[in-house]
Formats: structure tokens, sequence, C-alpha cells
């Protein structure tokens, strides 16, 4: 039986954590087997202040770690002659604020929609429908922002240009990586949305005939289609059941679109 994906993630992320105490702990029990004139500072520390120190560098190895990522990300930013993509900023800790503000959209609005101070307010309640996050964001700080949500990077683009390079004239020099694929695998698998290289081309070749132009300008039968899809998943959220996206295999193979009736 594999284990979740969950239980390997917090185990990389615990033991690198755990470096320092270990080299602590290991310094420590080092010291009091040798002469106690040897070492002798480190020998008479007392335990609990030995575990004080251990719980102390957890958080201590963090930021250090962070800083120096941080420090090499902006070196290398020199080296190359670019400039850093501005950070949008936060008020609590770890982008906290960000975080709440996205949940928020999530779960009352379109993804991207900015939470109204009252929600009984009519102002901040058309705001809720109109207003966007990263277009907000992006008037004050670019078409290119930085958001930092709990001390993990991601880079957003609307600038047409980069969309351009990323999909079309650079888009050998932009992959998925492995990070990313290991997080989407049990959603994605393999398929043309979760690979880089040659296995990319193997799928993207598989599925070219099915968006040629007869294929997509059909719209009316996607729409068709669509609402169907939609409202197949409205039935199974209101029975609690769950929604198998592998139907999507049924499209790209070019069977029946009746099977979802």
């Amino acid at each position: 039986m594999a284990l979740p994906p969950g239980i390997p993630y917090l185990f990389t992320r615990i033991s690198k954590l755990l470096i320092s105490p270990f080299l602590l702990t290991s310094l420590y029990a080092l010291s009091s087997r040798l002469s106690p004139s040897s070492i002798p500072a480190l020998s008479s520390i007392p335990t609990w202040l030995l575990i004080l120190c251990m719980i102390v560098s957890l958080p201590v190895t963090f930021f250090v770690k962070l800083q120096v990522k941080q420090w090499r990300q902006w070196r290398e930013c020199r080296r190359l002659g670019a400039i850093m993509v501005p950070e949008v900023p936060s008020k609590w800790p770890a982008g906290l604020d960000l975080l709440k503000r996205m949940l928020f959209s999530f779960k009352h609005g379109y993804p991207g929609l900015s939470p109204p101070l009252s929600p009984t307010s009519p102002t901040n309640a058309r705001h809720l429908m109109t207003g966007d996050i990263y277009t907000d964001i992006s008037s004050a700080l670019g078409t290119a922002i930085s958001v930092r949500i709990i001390y993990e990077t991601r880079i957003i683009t609307t600038e047409p240009v980069h969309i351009k390079a990323m999909l079309a004239t650079s888009f050998p020099s932009f992959e998925k990586g492995e990070k990313f694929q290991h997080q989407a695998q049990s959603v994605l698998g393999t398929g043309v949305f979760n690979s880089d290289g040659e296995m990319w081309k193997f799928h993207r070749t598989m599925t070219r005939p099915f968006f040629s132009r007869d294929r997509i300008s059909h719209f009316d039968i996607f729409e068709r289609h669509a609402e169907e899809v939609v409202r197949l998943m409205k039935e199974c959220r209101r029975v609690g059941g769950a929604v198998d996206m592998q139907v999507s295999e049924v499209f790209l193979c070019g069977r029946s679109l009746f099977l979802l009736s």
C-alpha cells in the first residue's frame, strides 16, 4: 500500500529542520565522553538549557536557510543583469493574510476575487463581484509579481510577452519541474499537463488532432457537453459523492460523449 503524499513531504521537511538539534545533541554527547577539561563550557551546560537551545535552533535554522536562499537568488539575479520581481507585501508572518484572502475567494466567489470588508455592504458586495486580487496588485506592482506564502515563492505574470515566451517562442526553456509533477501526480498523472521533454511531445502528438481547426470550431457541441458535465458534478456534490476526473480520457480517446448520460 502506497503512503499518502503528505507523509513523505512532511518527513523531508522535518528531517531538514532536525539537522541543527541533531548536531547539538551529538556535540553534547561527544563532549560528555571526553575529559571535562577539553570542552569545559559545553560539558557544563545543564540539560534544560540544552533542550531550550535545541528548540530555539529550529526557527533559527529555518530563518537562516531562508535568508541564504534569498541572497543566492539576489546574487544570481545580479549576475544575469536581471531585475528582481516585485514582491507582494503582506502584513502577517509567512504571508498568512494573503492566504486568508485567497481562501475567502475560493469559498465565497470566483478564485482571485478580493474579499469585501463587510458582506452586507452593497458597495463591498459589488467589489466582491468585480474586484480581482491579481488585477489590483498588478496595477500597483506591474504585470509580473512575486507572491510569498508560507515561505514559498510563486511568480505570477499577466504580461503577454512572458506568456508568449512560455507557450511558444521559448517553450523548451520552461518546464513543470519535478516538484510540480510530484504535487500533481495524483490528479494529472503523467499526461500532457504534467510532463516535460519527450513524454510531453508524445502526449502532444497524440492529442494534436483533437485540437484542429475543424474540431475546436464546434463550440455548440463543447458547450452542450460542458453544461452536462457541470450538471453531473453538481448532482454528485449534492448527494455527497466524488467525481472521477478521468472522464477526460473518454474525450481524448474519441469515445462517445453520450457516456456521460
